[in-house]
């Protein structure tokens, strides 16, 4: 198994790859999917995205919160 630090570098790598991912939320209903730009901070335990508050995902977001 890979130690660590390799396993932060592997991450960091994949998160540097890429410019888009897709979130997925529940509300009422069905799944929905997002494509959303996003950014990770450095110690890698956040991801970053902006939306509107006009948004299902949005909404989905701040109703599934605890």
């Amino acid at each position: 198994m890979q130690d660590i630090h390799q396993l932060k570098e592997t991450i960091r790598g994949i998160l540097d790859s890429q410019r888009l991912a897709v979130l997925a939320t529940q509300g009422k209903g069905s799944p929905y999917g997002s494509l959303v730009a996003f950014a990770a901070t450095d110690d890698l335990k956040t991801l970053l995205f902006a939306t509107t508050r006009a948004t299902r995902k949005y909404a989905n977001l701040l109703n599934n919160t605890s």
